[in-house]
């Protein structure tokens, strides 16, 4: 009788002090599709668990996330100036070329992923393009900020570097 109700203890501090594994997983993007006789649900960068094939139809699954917290960062841009990075993934330059004439300087700053600032310049009114030396960084993911003085135009642009 002893033994008995030690194992129940045993097995009930054992369930009540257990962890449990979800099948969450974080990813850089995704979506949800309906039609008329089907509904698909994807993530991107989710690790593949189990492949399934059918007269040529195949089915690749994985894990899903069945709660989502979105978090956005709304940019301001007032005024009407496109930014294009180029070449992105790059190895050694990164061009900077903006588009449209702008009233005043703008800053710019480049971040790495741990959010150091690398550097910090200022395009003066006029400049369209601008050329980067990314030769001496190493391989990552950097984030480039480009804004002007009053706080009516932010742009944040990913850059990834290569070798």
């Amino acid at each position: 009788m002893r033994t008995l109700i030690l194992l129940i203890a045993i097995l009930y501090y054992c369930k009540a002090n257990s962890q449990t594994i979800s099948s969450d997983v974080i990813s850089s993007g995704g979506g949800y599709f309906v039609n008329s006789y089907s509904s698909m649900s994807i993530t991107i960068g989710e690790t593949v668990t189990e492949t399934i094939s059918n007269n040529g139809i195949t089915l690749t699954q994985g894990f899903q996330q069945n709660d989502y917290n979105i978090t956005e960062i709304e940019e301001l841009n007032t005024e009407n100036i496109n930014v294009t990075i180029f070449p992105n993934p790059a190895t050694d330059l990164i061009n900077l070329k903006l588009v449209a004439e702008y009233s005043e300087n703008l800053s710019f700053e480049i971040f790495d992923i741990t959010g150091r600032e690398i550097l910090k310049n200022n395009l003066e009114k006029g400049i369209t393009q601008k050329e980067i030396d990314f030769s001496s960084k190493p391989a990552g993911i950097y984030i480039l900020k480009i804004h002007n003085e009053v706080g009516t135009f932010n742009k944040t642009v990913k850059i990834e570097k290569l070798r």
